[in-house]
Parts: C-alpha cells; structure tokens; sequence
C-alpha cells in the first residue's frame, strides 16, 4: 500500500475512533424512529379495530392472544425507551474536565448506549416474534363454538324445550318428540 492511501485510512481509523458515539446514537436515533412507528401502528391497529376477532375464538385462545398483545406492547415500548435512551445523551456537569477525562467518558458512554441498543433490538425482535406468533394463533385457531340453539315448541298442548336433532327418517325432534303438528316453534338461547 502506498503511503498516501495508509495515510489515508488511517485518518478514517481516527475519524471512527473519535465518531463512535455520535455513530451508535445515530444508530440508535433510527432504530428509535422503528420501534416508535411500529409501536404508533401497533397500538392504532389494536384499538381502533377494537380486536373483533378475538371473540370469534375459544376462551383458551382469546386469553392466550391477550397476554401476547399485551408481551408484544411491552416489549415494543421498552424497544423504544431504550433505543431513545441510546440516541440521547444526559447533560452532566463535570469540575474535572480534563482531555483524558473525557475520552474516557466518551468511551464510556458510546459502550453504554452500544449496550442499551443492542438490548433494544433484541427486544424488537422478540416483540417481533410475539406478534408473528399471536398472528399465527389466531390465523389457525378454532373458532369459539356457537352456542347451541334451542327451540321452544308446543305439539299436541304441551310445550317442549331443548336442541333439536334429527330422527332416523330425517323428521325433527326434541328428544324423542316429533316435531310434526307443532303449533308454535320458538328459537330461544336457553331454556325456561
């Protein structure tokens, strides 16, 4: 390598070294803009849609998607607080400023927001994974069971209640009463 290009990057190599706090909290500025916006169209989604599906699905499941909504907003705003945390630094006051001193709190401070980035993006991921996983639940689910409908007959004078099946011949009955000749057929959602 010729010594204009070692001279060269070695100022790049110096440059890195003095930028690296400035490049982990630009970093970390971007990353907090990701997780705000996807926190933002998260929660939008979630309440503006007022989460009709879930009541489509069995009790089991719509309590299981609930606590991963509930994971998934967790996680997505911890992501956020921490990436923001990153891409700002704190005022601080110092009597004892000196050229050393602030390298190494300089140092300090990009391998802390390094750190609080990096848990921040393990964090979006697993908020992430939590709603790729509640999508998948709901995607595949059964649906909750209607309830049975029941219906309130009178045959011959006498009334009858229950869930209609079939007979043999394919004639609709209450238990072991034809339903032929009934006078009144009611549906009911549970009988008297």
């Amino acid at each position: 390598m010729s010594q204009e290009e070692d001279e060269y990057w070695q100022a790049r190599l110096l440059d890195a070294r003095h930028g690296q706090l400035d490049t982990v909290r630009k970093a970390a500025a971007s990353w907090s803009t990701l997780f705000t916006a996807t926190l933002g169209l998260f929660g939008t989604v979630t309440f503006v849609s007022g989460l009709t599906a879930l009541d489509d699905l069995a009790s089991g499941t719509r309590l299981a998607v609930r606590w991963l909504i509930v994971a998934a907003a967790v996680l997505t705003l911890a992501a956020t607080i921490l990436a923001a945390s990153a891409a700002n630094s704190m005022p601080r006051v110092s009597n004892d400023l000196t050229v050393n001193t602030y390298q190494s709190k300089n140092k300090a401070a990009a391998t802390a927001a390094l750190t609080r980035l990096r848990i921040a993006m393990g964090l979006g991921a697993a908020a992430a994974s939590v709603v790729i996983a509640g999508s998948i639940v709901v995607l595949f689910a059964d649906k909750s069971p209607s309830p049975p409908t029941h219906l309130l007959v009178v045959v011959n004078g006498k009334t009858y209640c229950g869930t209609p099946t079939r007979s043999a011949d394919g004639a609709l009955q209450l238990g072991a009463t034809s339903l032929d000749g009934a006078s009144l057929v009611t549906t009911v959602t549970a009988c008297p």
